[in-house]
């Protein structure tokens, strides 16, 4: 006997056998068990997914031997005769090679007037009926509209778009969806035992990927890699026969990416093709990779569960290595890339020199700088425009001056500061007076410094008005309003709070106030600190529109 493919041998012969559809059986079964059968069905889905196996499995449950049952007994001979596909009142036609009005007309439209001869039902199925001409739909509508009562049409498509509403306002829609990825595990699994295969579990992933939700496509790969790799089946033996580039390449070239290592990568690029890689595939794939690590990256949970596992489609072991990789990334960094590959592989679908794009495509996402939030640039300018850079510069000096004492044996500042504290601590906050604050006060601002830099600037624009009461009052003139405000924000005051803390030993409350009366000084002395704010405002439109969309305030000209 010669030999059948798996796709046909393990072809479902019961709806209880058909893969990822239960929306469909189940409708089916119960419309058969309670007898109402409609006289026309569209079966619309993706190729591979069952549609054209369902028709044949419902015209058995029709014209069965034991009567109309959900269940085909498939010994009778109208089952054996519908599944070698040689029943007399089952028909199957091939809408593209069969498309034209005349074929409708000598095999339907003639056919119906006659009983069925064995079984209870005449049923047409018609495969790919999108193909069929406009005047072939045309002379159809009548009959599907008001068949005979014994005859079926079930029509079969991948593209239910491309047919006449006329059509399917006539029939029974059914939607047949893509399998499930861990329908496909459990399938490809279940005929490997039954055909006495071994194969690796990362192995059976890979023909899940590859197969796309479609069984067919997925036996059909896998009859491809038994050819090659006999009765043991290895991830490698899969990688090779499909041409798939392997997921720790794809791996080691993320990491070439947070490295920023171009001449690694380009290499990287380069032997991959060198072995015979498609370019197209190699694309779809890097683009899967990176939508794995940014599931990795958003998802909070520990992929313990089964629904959460399904997000990736991958092994435990390589469902770890994306959430320890994607720790490398931000998520927005991930969302750029996945960006550049994407337009990428539209290119090399189009374009003549496919290498020169995805190298290109590798050189963006190798140069591409981090993000930046809006929020700390806009700290960083205030900082520079308020003359921190000066400052900071000068402190640095500062610092190298102190560690060439330290090399000559001098006590650093930091032992000052730990003296300073230790003193400060002995005393409590009521027994400190302003002397002691003002010792300690460069103290305070080199601590906010190193925590966050950006505040640093506001607290400096304060000036250490009075120690009354307990509480610290840091005053600010008039055109400091945006440096008080950004203090007085809660995670900004609980900061500077821990400052005082850290430096005086105790909590010592602090309160900022603004004194409107008197303007801040002037850094330069050749800027005027007196001038009319609505003028300029006037003058400058776009002055105007930075005002009200930042909600800033003009403090010199």
């Amino acid at each position: 006997m010669s030999y059948l493919v798996m796709a046909l041998k393990y072809r479902p012969q019961v709806f209880e056998e058909i893969v990822g559809q239960d929306h469909i059986t189940i409708t089916l079964i119960n419309a058969i068990k309670s007898k109402r059968i409609a006289h026309s069905y569209l079966f619309a889905g993706p190729r591979g997914t069952g549609k054209t196996t369902t028709a044949r499995i419902l015209a058995k449950s029709l014209n069965c031997a034991e009567g109309i049952t959900p269940i085909p007994c498939n010994i009778c001979d109208s089952c054996k005769e519908i599944n070698l596909g040689k029943s007399i009142d089952v028909f199957e036609m091939d809408a593209a090679s069969k498309s034209k009005v005349d074929d409708i007309r000598e095999l339907i439209i003639e056919g119906v007037k006659y009983s069925p001869v064995r079984g209870k039902y005449k049923i047409y199925i018609i495969d790919e009926v999108q193909m069929l001409s406009p005047s072939a739909f045309d002379a159809l509508l009548k009959t599907i509209e008001e068949p005979p009562k014994n005859v079926v049409f079930v029509f079969a498509t991948t593209e239910p778009h491309e047919i006449p509403p006329t059509i399917l306002s006539r029939c029974q829609r059914f939607d047949f969806r893509r399998v499930p990825f861990s329908d496909l595990v459990m399938t490809i699994e279940k005929i490997a035992l039954k055909e006495k295969i071994k194969i690796k579990e990362d192995a059976v992933f890979i023909l899940a990927r590859k197969a796309d939700g479609s069984v067919r496509d997925a036996l059909s790969l896998l009859d491809q890699v038994i050819a090659y790799g006999g009765k043991e089946i290895e991830k490698e033996v899969v990688e090779k026969i499909l041409g798939i580039v392997d997921q720790q390449t794809l791996f080691e070239l993320t990491d070439i990416i947070a490295k920023k290592d171009a001449q690694k990568g380009l290499a990287l690029l380069s032997q991959l093709i060198d072995s015979g890689v498609d370019i197209q595939d190699f694309a779809k794939g890097f683009l899967d990779h990176l939508r794995n690590l940014l599931i990795a990256k958003v998802q909070k949970g520990s992929f313990e569960t089964q629904a959460e596992q399904r997000l990736f489609d991958l092994s435990k072991e390589y469902i770890e290595k994306y959430k320890k990789e994607s720790e490398k990334f931000s998520d927005t960094d991930i969302l750029r890339m996945i960006n550049i590959v994407a337009d990428s592989a539209y290119i090399l679908k189009r374009t003549s020199e496919p290498r020169v794009h995805l190298e290109i495509a590798l050189m963006k996402m190798i140069k591409m700088e981090k993000n930046v939030l809006l929020e700390d640039v806009i700290h960083k300018l205030d900082y520079l425009f308020s003359g921190g850079l000066k400052k900071e510069s000068e402190n640095k000096s500062k610092d190298r001056h102190i560690e060439k004492l330290e090399k000559n044996g001098f006590s650093s500042k930091k032992a000052d500061l730990s003296n300073l504290t230790e003193e400060l601590s002995q005393k409590s906050s009521s027994s400190l007076n302003l002397d002691d604050i003002k010792s300690g006060w460069e103290h305070v601002l080199e601590w906010v410094k190193k925590s966050k830099v950006s505040l640093w600037p506001c607290l400096v624009e304060g000036k250490l008005a009075s120690f009354e009461d307990g509480f610290i009052n840091l005053l600010f003139y008039n055109g400091r309003q945006f440096h008080k405000q950004q203090l007085e924000k809660k995670d900004n005051f609980k900061l500077v709070q821990k400052a005082l803390e850290q430096v005086y030993g105790s909590s010592v409350p602090i309160k900022f106030t603004l004194d409107t009366t008197k303007n801040a000084p002037s850094k330069n002395p050749r800027i005027k600190s007196n001038f009319d704010k609505e003028k300029i405002i006037q003058k400058d439109p776009l002055i105007k529109s930075l005002l009200e969309n930042f909600e800033g305030e003009i403090t010199e000209e």
